[in-house]
């Protein structure tokens, strides 16, 4: 295939290709053509510290030469060329679109806002700043039900904050098949109890309200959550809030 390609190329340079040596076209001077296509001495990039012209010339027009004979090996070959240019079209039209709106943008948006704006708009559209999910500060365990001192551990937790929480920390880190004890850090509630038969209970958030604790077990776990804190269907305004506060 590769050696196939290669005698392809060199006769379609020996009888597509030409070097112009400076020949004029269309008020133009034009290096090289290749089919229709042309080169002319205005497309060649000078480095700024290069100072040998000539050899710029021949290096680049060399290259463009062999470009433009993978390109029409590649037009050739390569199928539904149709769909490749409308892509680009449409590409370059996108292009064209963004900075057109870029432009417009700048020119007919004043950037200053007060914040009194900013709180007409959080007020009249607070239902766009609720968050899909509830949040708490909380500390969680997943125990087996055969792990020992289940009692002590129960009333540990269940006590907190007025229990040691290193004793909470060490019997999780001993038993533990899944926790977290980080009750300083505002999470996700489903992340929490995933796969915890709380997930059951339809009205989680009455629920919640009235509980600060639970407890719950199947047939190979126990399952503790004790709420420190509970937020539902809080604004992310107040999120931010309560963590500079925080």
């Amino acid at each position: 295939m590769v050696r196939n390609l290669f005698f392809l190329l060199i006769i379609l340079f020996v009888s597509s290709c030409e070097y112009l040596d400076g020949n004029s076209t269309d008020d133009k001077i034009a290096l090289a053509r290749v089919d229709n296509n042309y080169l002319y001495i205005e497309d060649i990039i000078f480095p700024f510290l290069q100072n040998d012209s000539s050899l710029i010339i021949e290096i680049q027009t060399d290259q463009w030469i062999r470009n433009q004979l993978l390109l029409k090996v590649a037009y050739e070959n390569v199928n539904n060329v149709n769909n490749v240019e409308n892509q680009v079209l449409q590409y370059k039209n996108n292009l064209i679109l963004f900075e057109y709106e870029k432009i417009t943008y700048q020119n007919n948006i004043d950037f200053l806002v007060s914040d009194e704006e900013l709180n007409t708009y959080y007020e009249n559209n607070i239902k766009d700043f609720v968050l899909p999910f509830d949040l708490v500060k909380a500390l969680y365990a997943k125990i087996p039900v055969d792990a020992p001192d289940i009692g002590t551990f129960r009333k540990i937790i269940k006590e907190y904050p007025d229990s040691d929480i290193n004793e909470i920390r060490s019997y999780c880190f001993q038993f533990a098949e899944k926790s977290f004890l980080e009750d300083t850090i505002w999470v996700k509630l489903d992340e929490i109890i995933l796969n915890n038969p709380l997930l059951l209970i339809n009205d989680k958030s009455q629920f919640l309200k009235r509980n600060t604790y639970v407890e719950n077990v199947d047939e190979n776990y126990y399952f503790f959550l004790k709420i420190s804190f509970l937020l539902f269907q809080v604004t992310l305004i107040r999120v931010l809030r309560l963590a500079v506060q925080t």
